[in-house]
């Protein structure tokens, strides 16, 4: 068995690791993963930007809670569900007149007064399915 001289092992090792096929090799290895790096930067980003817009959304539901809670408070009591009614009914209590007005540049109004009238649910319900 015949060994090689120490400068020959190395030069033997040196033309192996410079061939064209290991060079090729690296290279391509090098350009997947700068792809693999650009990719992973490229989520990164968007992940970043879809979380800042879910913290503003976030922010905006807890402003919203925040609103409806104080507003559910309020119409919880009293003067808060007869304000409700006032204006989406338009219902006034007996006595009261209630003012509709139509435009702001006439001085047209429309007066409404209400009557409460005691009847009974029978009443009420007859009324509703009577052809009159």
């Amino acid at each position: 068995m015949q060994t090689l001289p120490m400068h020959a092992k190395k030069r033997k090792v040196k033309k192996i690791v410079f061939s064209f096929p290991v060079i090729l090799m690296l290279g391509i290895l090098s350009v997947l993963s700068i792809k693999g790096v650009f990719s992973a930067y490229a989520m990164y980003s968007v992940q970043d930007e879809r979380r800042g817009e879910a913290v503003a959304e976030l922010n905006n539901l807890k402003e919203r809670e925040a609103s409806l809670s104080q507003e559910n408070a309020w119409l919880q009591t009293e003067r808060g569900k007869e304000q409700l009614f006032r204006e989406q009914y338009m219902v006034a209590k007996s006595g009261e007149n209630v003012m509709i007005v139509v435009s702001d540049n006439t001085d047209t109004t429309q007066s409404v007064t209400s009557e409460i009238e005691d009847k009974t649910i029978l009443q009420k319900t007859k009324k509703v399915f009577s052809a009159e």
